[in-house]
C-alpha cells in the first residue's frame, strides 16, 4: 500500500517553480527552476479544440498524486519530464497546472490529489 492508498503511482513527474529576475533595465524575466521529483499516475485527456482562426488540440492530462505532496504543489509550478516506472521519458514538454483538486475518501479524508495540466505552447511550437 503506497502512500496509504491502493493506487499505483508508477509514473514520476518533475516540478519546476517560477523564479522572477529583474534586469538592470528593469525588465522582468521568468525562468523555471527544478524543485522536486514526485510519484504520480498520468492519464491523458482531450484538450479543448480551437476552431478559429486555427484548428488546434492542446494536450491535457490528469495527474494523480499522493496526498503527501499537496503542501508543496501550487499554481506557480510547471510539470516536466513525465517518466514511466523504468525511468523512460514519456513526455519532456512543459505543462502548466490548470487546477489542483482534492479527491476524498468515503470518510471525508483526502485520498489523493488530481492535477489537471495543459501543454505549454510557446513561440509557435
Amino acid at each position: 500500500m503506497a502512500y496509504g492508498t491502493f493506487s499505483k503511482f508508477h509514473h514520476t513527474i518533475e516540478l519546476f517553480s517560477k523564479e522572477e529576475t529583474v534586469s538592470a533595465a528593469g525588465q522582468r524575466k521568468h525562468s523555471f527552476v527544478y524543485k522536486d521529483t514526485i510519484p504520480a499516475h498520468a492519464q491523458w485527456d482531450f484538450g479543448e479544440n480551437m476552431n478559429s482562426p486555427y484548428i488546434a488540440n492542446f494536450e491535457e492530462l490528469n495527474i494523480f498524486v499522493p496526498k503527501d505532496y499537496l503542501s508543496i504543489i501550487n499554481y506557480n509550478f510547471r510539470v516536466k519530464n513525465i517518466k514511466d516506472r523504468f525511468g523512460n521519458i514519456i513526455d519532456s514538454s512543459y505543462f502548466d497546472i490548470l487546477s489542483i483538486q482534492k479527491a476524498m475518501q468515503y470518510n471525508g479524508k483526502i485520498h489523493h490529489v488530481v492535477l489537471v495540466i495543459r501543454k505549454v505552447i510557446e513561440n509557435g511550437d
